[in-house]
């Protein structure tokens, strides 16, 4: 409301000044114009900085059981075209000027090209998906399924002038071992209204001088290499990376989860640093924190928006009781109690969420309504469009 009144300031100051000094120098549909042009470009902006402030971006794991790689290949292709140029011209003569008058005609001409088309490599998931991998995860998972098959794609190719190669196709398909098991992980933006309100859910964020202390401390979401993201931060333990991998393969979609385990060296527990640094949970994650000191296990928190209570205090304690099981043991006790009580939280009980607009937001709609409500004074008042109220 404070936004939107400061910008309708604007135009109003406009509106006066042209009254006292320029009212015989307008007409009166343009005091109108004079109004309503800022309005509305106050809630594009308002929706525009909107938008950009509360556009998140959560990630999904797909289960590969097929990649298809398709060889480069290249055909010519034999086309003609139409084209247009002047015929039949002559010289006219009109008030005494020249002029000359050409029909349009038609030919035939030879527009044959080289349909040249690159390599690519499509990963197909247990549910019919299909994505764009790189060759590299190819080669990776070629190594460990050993059963890639040729396929002939028996392609009509037309050789002309050094053009013409043709390509085929080659399969692996998952062998269905859980150690073989290949997990893509993917972006996709929602709108996240919980990050920039005033709500109890609202983690908020670490102040620069927090960011200074913690840094090096907390974790960002891993980077998506090769099509893949690691689910264990903090250690390596490729047996248990394997598992996770596998796991939110298996159930990312079915249960609309991404399960993390993020662990810490120290007996700090750093849930609270950690949830304003990712600034909260996306919708779909649950993020298991474990704190270690010499291999063994501390403390134990989660991030999350779930709000089952079994995946709350119940198996933390759990957890804390059982420290002295290996990592792989404990992992999987958390990923039974999620497969039994997991339920993603649905956003849309947050669209009811008001928010302030950002403080650049102030700045560019400001900026934008003083030039526009300038521009449109200075054309009115020069313009022939004068008041025929105030003559």
């Amino acid at each position: 409301m404070l936004f939107l009144t400061v910008q309708l300031l604007t135009p109003i100051i406009a509106i006066a000044i042209a009254l006292v000094f320029f009212k015989r120098k307008m007409a009166w549909w343009e005091f109108f114009i004079l109004l309503f042009a800022p309005i509305i470009v106050t809630f594009i902006g308002r929706h525009i900085d909107e938008k950009i402030q509360t556009t998140d971006v959560e990630y999904f794991s797909h289960q590969i059981v097929k990649i298809e790689y398709y060889e480069y290949w290249e055909s010519y292709v034999h086309k003609t075209c139409q084209e247009s140029y002047e015929c039949n011209c002559r010289t006219v003569k009109r008030n005494n000027v020249s002029h000359k008058e050409c029909s349009t005609c038609y030919r035939t001409v030879d527009c044959s090209y080289c349909d040249r088309n690159s390599a690519k490599w499509i990963a197909y998931t247990s549910d019919g998906k299909s994505f764009n991998v790189s060759s590299s995860l190819y080669n990776q998972y070629k190594a460990k399924w050993k059963n890639e098959r040729f396929v002939e794609l028996n392609r009509k190719i037309v050789n002309w002038g050094g053009c013409g190669d043709d390509g085929d196709a080659y399969v692996i398909t998952w062998d269905g071992e859980q150690q073989t098991a290949c997990t893509i992980t993917t972006e996709h933006s929602y709108t996240n209204k919980v990050r920039v309100s005033s709500s109890v859910y609202n983690a908020g964020q670490l102040t620069e001088q927090e960011l200074s202390f913690f840094k090096g401390k907390v974790y960002d979401y891993p980077q998506i290499n090769n099509d893949q993201q690691r689910k264990l931060v903090g250690v390596d333990d490729w047996k248990v990376e394997n598992y996770l991998q596998w796991w939110n393969g298996k159930y990312g979609k079915s249960k609309q989860i991404n399960f993390y385990v993020w662990i810490y060296n120290g007996a700090e527990n750093m849930k609270v640093p950690q949830e304003k640094y990712i600034r909260g949970a996306n919708k779909n994650e649950y993020i298991l924190l474990l704190g270690q000191e010499n291999g063994k296990i501390v403390w134990c928190d989660n991030i999350t928006f779930c709000e089952d209570a079994h995946l709350g205090t119940p198996l933390m304690s759990w957890i804390m009781q059982n420290k002295e099981q290996s990592l792989e043991n404990i992992i999987s006790n958390v990923t039974s109690k999620l497969e039994a009580h997991w339920s993603r939280k649905q956003f849309a009980e947050f669209n009811y969420l008001q928010m302030d607009v950002s403080s650049s937001g102030w700045v560019v709609c400001t900026l934008i309504n003083l030039l526009l409500v300038c521009g449109l004074l200075f054309l009115f008042v020069r313009n022939e469009h004068d008041s025929e109220i105030f003559k």
